[in-house]
Order: structure tokens, then C-alpha cells, then sequence
């Protein structure tokens, strides 16, 4: 009986730190997310001005 007492007890304790791990690297992540959703507007924007680019291009081929 106390043995599974213990048992319990200590799957508690793993999952609150699992948790807490959880937490921290979250925070730790945020910064790199932060700056990756920077990135892709930055690339779709560059993305949508290349394609408008070609367009001019292909017009002017056209003539």
C-alpha cells in the first residue's frame, strides 16, 4: 500500500516538473517564433513584389 502511495507520488511530482519543463521552453521558444512569423511576412511580401515584377516583365515581353 505505501508502496503505491509512493508510487502515485512520484508520478505527480514527474508530471508537475514535465509541466513546468513545458512552461520554460515555451518561454524559451517564443522569442525564435516571434521572429519566424517576422520572416514569412517578410518573405511573402518579397513574394507578392517578385510576382508583380514578373508580371511587368511578361508585359513588356508582350508588346
Amino acid at each position: 500500500m505505501i508502496g503505491r502511495y509512493a508510487e502515485a507520488t512520484m508520478r505527480l511530482t514527474e508530471g508537475c516538473s514535465l509541466e513546468q519543463e513545458l512552461v520554460v521552453i515555451k518561454e524559451q521558444v517564443q522569442p525564435a517564433m516571434a521572429r519566424l512569423k517576422e520572416n514569412d511576412l517578410v518573405v511573402q511580401r518579397e513574394n507578392e513584389e517578385l510576382a508583380h515584377v514578373e508580371a511587368q516583365i511578361a508585359e513588356l515581353q508582350a508588346r
